[in-house]
């Protein structure tokens, strides 16, 4: 399991994604021999969702970072 001292609050949104992926796979590695196949199946979709969302976030956040101050501004 992942360090259960880590205050999610002052994790970045990226961070913050990867410790929900990395709580899943701690779990379904800990505990996969009390799930059916069908909710192991759930967990790794759920995964791949947030592996998407990762991708996501980092996309936006590099494009902010791209843009000048007062690019989009009215002019």
């Amino acid at each position: 399991m992942p360090n259960s001292g880590v205050t999610v609050r002052n994790l970045s949104m990226t961070e913050k994604i990867e410790y929900i992926y990395t709580v899943l796979e701690s779990i379904i590695h800990n505990e996969a021999k009390l799930f059916s196949d069908s909710r192991k199946a759930g967990i790794r979709r759920a995964q791949s969702c947030i592996q998407f969302l990762r991708s996501e976030v980092n996309n936006l956040l590099q494009g902010s970072d791209n843009k000048t101050p007062g690019a989009n501004a009215p002019g």
